[in-house]
């Protein structure tokens, strides 16, 4: 009821994302994965919500499962420094150095600020 209510389309990807990235700022990480497969279904071709679902299972610790969506939306959108930041933090828990600092050097070739402190980090670790 509450659905029809404000109008949720469970035939929308769109909307199982954007129901997804509440859940996940709250913690509510089982759920938002649920609201992303939900959202993949209906549309695999979505970059940003592969990138979404890796980014709940770092959260969750999952760092190999993330790697997988974050590989899978770089394959849709090959440029996205986000996701490729993503990704070179989930190979850093990993212990994959050398991966991560490709990553980040991705990231930070596409401009992204946040990349350039990863590896700032990794070079201060001695990696």
């Amino acid at each position: 009821m509450y659905d029809d209510e404000i109008g949720f389309n469970p035939d929308d990807a769109e909307a199982w994302v954007t129901r997804g990235l509440p859940l996940e700022a709250e913690g509510r990480y089982e759920e938002a994965l649920e609201c992303y497969d939900r959202a993949l279904k209906i549309n695999p071709s979505n970059a940003q919500t592969w990138n979404n679902k890796g980014e709940t299972l770092y959260y969750l610790e999952r760092y190999e499962e993330a790697l997988n969506y974050y590989d899978r939306a770089l394959e849709i959108k090959p440029y996205d420094a986000k996701t490729c930041y993503n990704k070179g933090w989930a190979l850093y828990y990993l212990n994959r150095y050398a991966e991560a600092r490709k990553a980040f050097e991705k990231a930070a070739q596409l401009g992204l600020t946040e990349a350039r402190q990863a590896l700032e980090v990794l070079k201060n670790e001695g990696h």
